[in-house]
């Protein structure tokens, strides 16, 4: 029969081994309870910024408590990441990121102080924005078929426009798979590069469906990303239609350090999905062209991993190697 010491031994360790359970689960049982922190990697007025600053106080309302967006520009999205990446891992600190992003950074940086997707985990992705490849409307060619027939029959004479790798790899992986000898022009932003192109001083580069529209008559699609043509453009094809499925668009997520304990995560995810779903939040995503569609950690992870070996391959084909 156990001694009244042993016994007395016992119990004092259950107590303690409860105390530790109950403080360690306090933090999600009570998060959040203090304001949060949306960091955007990229400046005020950018598609980013505007989706961070319209969840903010649905959030706000949502968890009762305070949540602040903040904008971390520069070094193409590494110091918003980075700062999200190393922040302490409890919940209190969120990217909002494009996915594709942690995929590529690797890839063209090799000064990179974090590893982008083991570091920066999804807990949901929001929506996705839709590419397309566009060329100025003074060229002769209507159609995808003709301008890739042209740029065969004729070998360095054409250009395409980049702002950056995002919008760059896809138009590697064109060049790389239907043997083309197109002249690659880097841009230092978006506007200088959609100037270029609607000027034909680069023929062709992939766009945001917001600049399509924003551009007007001066450009014109010739193929979409998505798995469905665009309503507002039913002659254009998307690039599954026309035998390239590896073009995407950018998805949109919401990110956290790495550690994060996941009842937090969990909490932050049923929350934020909840909004999702609303109408009005759709219509407002809608507006900044990004289409909701919702994935939680599990499936934002895959769909990152997916995509990040594709990156890589293309990366391969082109020759591109971190600077």
């Amino acid at each position: 029969m156990m001694s009244t010491r042993c016994i007395r031994k016992l119990l004092a360790g259950i107590t303690g081994a409860a105390a530790l359970s109950l403080t360690g689960a306090a933090p999600a049982q009570d998060f959040p309870s203090k304001a949060i922190r949306l960091i955007v990697a990229n400046s005020p007025g950018t598609t980013l910024d505007a989706v961070a600053r319209f969840l903010a106080p649905e959030l706000s309302q949502a968890l009762n408590q305070t949540v602040i967006v903040e904008n971390k520009p520069g070094a193409t999205f590494i110091i918003g990441y980075e700062f999200v990446a190393k922040s302490p891992p409890d919940g209190y600190t969120i990217g909002v990121v494009i996915m594709q992003d942690l995929g590529i950074l690797p890839l063209i940086s090799k000064e990179l102080r974090f590893d982008p997707i083991k570091e920066l985990p999804a807990f949901l992705s929001l929506g996705e924005g839709r590419l397309a490849l566009a060329t100025s409307t003074k060229n002769p060619w209507k159609t995808y078929e003709e301008m890739m027939a042209f740029a065969k029959a004729n070998p360095g004479k054409l250009n395409f426009g980049s702002s950056g790798a995002q919008v760059r790899l896809p138009m590697e992986s064109l060049v790389s798979r239907l043997g083309l000898n197109v002249v690659h022009v880097p841009y230092p932003g978006g506007n200088p590069m959609f100037l270029a192109l609607a000027a034909n001083d680069v023929q062709m580069g992939f766009v945001g469906e917001g600049t399509l529209v924003t551009l007007g008559d001066k450009v014109r699609a010739l193929g979409v990303t998505g798995d469905q043509r665009l309503t507002s453009l039913p002659g254009v094809p998307t690039f599954q239609q026309l035998g390239q499925p590896q073009i995407r668009g950018l998805t949109m997520s919401l990110n956290l350090p790495a550690g994060v304990p996941k009842a937090v995560v969990d909490k932050l995810y049923q929350t934020t999905a909840a909004i999702m779903q609303r109408p009005d939040i759709r219509e407002r995503f809608a507006k900044v062209r990004y289409e909701v569609n919702v994935l939680n950690a599990d499936g934002a992870a895959r769909k990152l991993a997916e995509e990040a070996k594709l990156f890589s391959e293309i990366a391969a084909a082109a020759g591109i190697k971190p600077q």
